[in-house]
């Protein structure tokens, strides 16, 4: 978990390039590529598409097979599939969470910290983050 806390969560919020921890994604190499790379593997028409041809209800690979392999599966992110498995339940302990304990939290859980964040961020009591996020809403 984070170093410290007293109760309270904080959280620094960063973008894809910089949060990402899935092996084919961090294959390219500037910000637009990484955003690309993610969206075609966690976007609703991608799942959908990935459901239709697995002919099954659930995220294809199984419980955690890509995982191991650092989320590397070519047609998905198993990171971001875990984390839709989980599901509202997801919780951080309080602490202090900077980009990197943020990325080894979720690697250690099998869950996506882009997404994680974007989630806990309704329960934290403090967060950090660049400007940009204040005046783009895209970013």
């Amino acid at each position: 978990g984070g170093a410290g806390g007293n109760g309270s969560l904080a959280l620094c919020l960063s973008s894809r390039r910089n949060m990402c921890i899935n092996k084919r994604v961090l294959r390219e190499s500037d910000r637009e590529g990484i955003d690309s790379a993610c969206r075609s593997l966690t976007a609703s028409w991608a799942l959908e598409a990935r459901k239709k041809k697995s002919g099954r209800g659930g995220p294809p690979g199984g419980s955690g097979t890509a995982a191991a392999r650092g989320g590397d599966d070519e047609n998905c992110c198993t990171y971001f599939d875990q984390f839709r498995e989980a599901g509202e339940a997801i919780s951080m302990p309080s602490g202090i969470y900077d980009l990197e304990s943020l990325k080894e939290w979720g690697k250690g859980r099998g869950w996506c910290p882009y997404y994680l964040t974007r989630q806990a961020i309704n329960h934290a009591n403090v967060l950090c983050f660049n400007y940009q996020y204040m005046l783009d809403p895209k970013v």
